[in-house]
């Protein structure tokens, strides 16, 4: 089982108590994925919120110009960072893919039962929701960048 100790250094956990804390290690389970493994895939249901424990993931977008695929990788998480965080929010569809840069060891939580535990606690909802709208705001900003950065690329290769 996840501990407490574990969940307690993880951003999205902040401003939750030890009591809480101890809610949600009671839904989670270890995963692995390999190094160059897809763990998630743009576009895809999101079913499960991932929380990296060792390792490094890229996290990617395919964009889409003038005709072109291009794949951009606007973040690389390390551990304590999270990905999968569609599985919270409706629709539930994955906004960009996940793959590892080398072997990692994550935290699989069900989104479902994530919402469930929401539904019967509302400040462990409140506090992880407002994290991860932190989170969310922090990806989008780097998204906007790194896509303004594919494309400047992209229209010096047109030229």
């Amino acid at each position: 089982m996840v501990s407490v100790e574990v969940l307690n250094k993880v951003d999205l956990f902040k401003g939750l108590n030890n009591e809480e804390l101890e809610k949600i290690a009671r839904i989670c389970q270890e995963h692995t994925f390999e190094e160059g493994q897809l763990c998630v895939s743009e576009g895809g249901k999101a079913e499960d919120l991932y929380i990296l424990q060792k390792g490094k993931v890229a996290i990617e977008l395919e964009i889409r110009y003038s005709g072109r695929r291009v794949k951009a990788a606007i973040a690389t998480l390390g551990p304590g960072r999270i990905f999968g965080w569609s599985a919270l929010v409706e629709p539930h569809v994955l906004t960009a893919s996940a793959s590892c840069e080398e072997k990692a060891e994550v935290i699989a939580i069900k989104g479902a039962d994530l919402l469930d535990l929401f539904q019967k606690d509302n400040h462990i909802g409140y506090v992880v929701m407002k994290n991860l709208a932190a989170v969310i705001g922090l990806r989008l900003t780097r998204t906007r960048q790194r896509l303004a950065i594919e494309l400047e690329r992209a229209a010096a290769g047109e030229r």
